[in-house]
């Protein structure tokens, strides 16, 4: 059975939280620049230490795929059916048709995307691993990859393909091999990165604070629609900030906890599938008319919508362990990480 972490639950909840705070400001502020910088790359980047910190290469790869199918693609299945039948029944017939096409085709309809993505990314992670022996071959296959990908991105940029929408298989595949590359970054260098930071944690705050400041100047990425701007900078930014936040929160978990975020974390998967493709972020959104509101007034608004946010999606959690398991973890199986 797979093993917990109180320091990861807790920063899968302040990641779960910073996507509610990035739909919330998307495309309006800094704060959604500098978020969007970092917080998905950092939900790769926690799975690839899990599966290192739990050993889980030495299970047979049929046995990892499996898991995921169950852990991943299970509840991606079982909450696109809850929206369709949402939908369905206030007679939305345009968002219907939306999410079965998506649904089918991988894509994923809303945030739904993160889930296939993430289950591409494992899988590509997965065979490099154990169909390749040669330890130092496996590194240089994921650095090849790594290289090649970046230079596509260019290209993408470059040539103006129409790759940045959701319906688009080139779209779904170049997110799978970036959530791959973030995965095997945590496989492979959260040993290291935790050393060196551990030992200069204030001049780790420091350079934290330099370059939440530098993501800004790489504009509004968002991955989803594969939009990362200037490449390189955006990889090198998402990778630091996330092993320099990972390695302060482990090293804060030490002596004290944060239940809260902890909790969100274990139930990161539910808000991820229900605060937006279900239009609890929308409806909050249209009541406080956050959009009209600027400068501090706008901040104060948009904090108001997340509390709101984070307490229904309390009351949600808990409706569905109690009474709805069943969508949320396959069938007679115990849920891993």
């Amino acid at each position: 059975m797979t093993r917990r972490y109180s320091y990861i639950d807790a920063l899968k909840g302040l990641a779960i939280c910073l996507v509610i705070l990035g739909h919330l400001c998307f495309n309006t502020s800094y704060l959604s620049i500098i978020i969007y910088s970092f917080h998905m790359p950092l939900f790769f980047i926690l799975s690839g230490i899990l599966t290192s910190l739990n050993h889980s290469l030495n299970k047979p790869l049929k046995e990892l795929v499996g898991s995921k199918i169950k852990n991943i693609m299970y509840p991606y299945l079982s909450f696109s059916i809850l929206a369709y039948i949402y939908f369905a029944l206030i007679n939305n017939e345009a968002t219907t048709k939306l999410i079965i096409d998506e649904t089918f085709k991988l894509f994923g309809y809303s945030t739904f995307w993160f889930l296939s993505t993430l289950f591409v990314s494992y899988l590509i992670f997965y065979l490099n691993q154990k169909l390749i022996k040669n330890e130092q071959t496996k590194f240089k296959i994921f650095l090849i990859i790594f290289v090649l990908t970046i230079i596509a991105n260019y290209l993408f940029k470059g040539y103006n393909l129409n790759i940045y929408n959701n319906s688009n298989y080139i779209n779904f595949f170049n997110r799978g091999i970036i959530g791959y590359i973030f995965i095997s970054c945590g496989y492979y260098f959260f040993p290291l990165a935790t050393e060196f930071i551990t030992k200069h944690q204030k001049i780790s705050i420091v350079v934290l604070i330099i370059l939440l400041g530098l993501s800004t100047l790489n504009g509004q990425i968002d991955l989803h629609y594969s939009i990362l701007n200037h490449v390189i900078p955006y990889f090198l930014l998402a990778i630091s900030i996330s092993f320099i936040i990972i390695c302060l929160v482990k090293s804060f978990y030490k002596e004290r906890r944060i239940p809260l975020f902890e909790y969100f974390g274990k139930n990161s998967l539910i808000i991820m599938a229900t605060h937006l493709p279900f239009p609890i972020t929308e409806t909050i959104m249209n009541i406080t008319n956050v959009n009209s509101f600027r400068g501090l007034e706008r901040y104060c608004n948009i904090l108001i919508c997340f509390i709101t946010i984070i307490v229904i999606e309390y009351y949600i959690i808990e409706i569905i362990h109690r009474y709805l398991p069943f969508i949320n973890k396959y069938p007679d199986t115990k849920k891993e990480d």
